[in-house]
This record gives C-alpha cells, structure tokens and sequence, in this order.
C-alpha cells in the first residue's frame, strides 16, 4: 500500500478511535452530543489535526508554538468546551486524549507492520532532489554513500556513523528529518539551511542508499551480472568532490597490457 493510503486508513482508525474515547466519557451524562456535533469535532479534530501535522510544515512553516500549539488547543481545550464536559469527564477524557496518538501508532507498527512513511509520495525527481541537496549539505560528513567517511572526518574531526549500520537502517524515517532539524550530538542543525520538504527529499535518498548497500540478490534486476563488476577510478575523490571514473578505452589498455 502507498504512503498516502496508509494515511487515509490511519486517519480512519484515528477517527474511530476518537469517537469511541468520546463516547466512553459521557457514557453516563444524560443529555448525549448529537451526531452533528461528534462529526464536526472528527473533522476538526481528526482529520484537519493529522493533516495540519503531515503538511503543516511542507507547505507554511509555522514556529514551534504554533506546530506543537493548535494540536495541543484543539486536544485538550476544543472538545471539553464543545461538548461542556463536567470537571469529572474532563479527569477522565485527558488521559486518554494523550494516550490515543501513540497506541494507534504502536497498534500499526507492532500488528500491521507500518513502521514510518514519507508526507508525500516518492518519485525519481524527489530522489534526485535528495541526491543534490546530500551532495550539498551532507557528503562532506557522511560521504557519498554514507559511509561516514567524508572530507571533514579525514581532517581529524569526529567520523559520523555510517548510514549502513543496522540501528540506523532500522531507525524510522522520521529520526533523520529530526536530526536535520533540531541537530544531534556535534552536527549541527541544517533547519535554516534546507527546507523542510528538501529535508524529506533527503531522508528519500538517504534511505535509497542504505538499500543500494544492503539490497539482498534476488532484488538485482534480471539479466545484469551477479555481482556486478567493480568499476575503475582514476581517483576516487573525496567528501567534497566526485570520483573520476577511469574511461572504458584505457581500462581495456590496462587489461591488454595485463595480458601480455
């Protein structure tokens, strides 16, 4: 399934959810809210909350105060207002309106398996994107592959890990967005420097290049040589610049002179 038909079954499970807290809570009140309000809530709530959080800072930026404030006003203070929850009502819908996002999200990703997904599809111009702005703002640290061995390590500063180590090729999409946006450990933050969607691009890409490392050999394409072989450099470059591939005519030269 895509990433946006996971996010269309997670907002309906989201809003399942909500209404079934909702309904638990005032389970007892004598005067029940009419299905009009509860839809206008869901949709508030539900549907304008994820989607707020999935493209909010895609498409407008807005400062932390607001990211994290508009979703925390509409949780804690819209529904107990809409609904004129009782102080006893309110002790118990709190608990639960904080517990609701993660327990849907340890749901899908311990029982369906849906781990992280991107906020908008991927296609091959989002990937060269990437490509072009971890060329940029990231080889000369984790190298062109992102092995960790870029220019700047070579000059004696800390060696970042490598993105091929099993804890980050397992660590979700997310974690590299939030370590480009807030920094980790002596990186830096890249916030001011690369655009949130670019930052996703990035996280494409990266991701492309641990499975270009660890890609088992039935997901080599039929007809290719298994294992392919090896190219040739006349230098292999550093963090901060290209390899130069050795032309086909003078690696055939050296093969001749080889033989005799």
């Amino acid at each position: 399934m895509s990433d946006l038909g996971r996010f269309a079954v997670f907002m309906v499970a989201a809003s399942f959810v909500f209404l079934a807290v909702l309904l638990s809570v005032l389970r007892k009140r004598a005067t029940k809210p009419t299905p009009e309000i509860l839809f206008v809530l869901t949709v508030v709530v539900v549907v304008c909350g994820t989607l707020f959080a999935r493209y909010g800072h895609i498409l407008f930026p807005p400062p932390w105060w607001i990211y994290y404030g508009i979703p925390a006003l509409t949780t804690f203070l819209l529904r107990p207002l809409a609904l004129k929850m009782s102080l006893r009502q309110i002790s118990r819908y709190l608990p639960l309106a904080v517990l609701m996002a993660p327990a849907i999200h340890l749901f899908f990703s311990v029982f369906v398996g849906w781990h992280d997904y991107m906020p908008f599809p991927v296609n091959a111009d989002v990937l060269k994107r990437g490509q072009d702005r971890f060329n940029v703002y990231c080889t000369p640290c984790h190298g062109r592959v992102g092995d960790g061995n870029g220019f700047i390590p070579s000059r004696g500063l800390k060696r970042p890990p490598s993105y091929h180590i099993e804890r980050l090729r397992k660590a979700p999409l997310g974690y590299f967005f939030d370590v480009m946006t807030n920094g980790f450990g002596v990186m830096q933050d890249y916030s001011a420097q690369v655009a949130p969607q670019d930052r996703w691009a990035i996280v494409a890409y990266i991701r492309a290049l641990q499975l270009s490392q660890n890609a088992p050999v039935a997901d080599i394409p039929g007809g290719q040589r298994d294992p392919s072989e090896s190219p040739e450099f006349r230098d292999v470059g550093t963090g901060a610049t290209l390899p130069v591939a050795k032309p086909k005519s003078e690696e055939s030269g050296e093969n001749k002179e080889e033989h005799k």
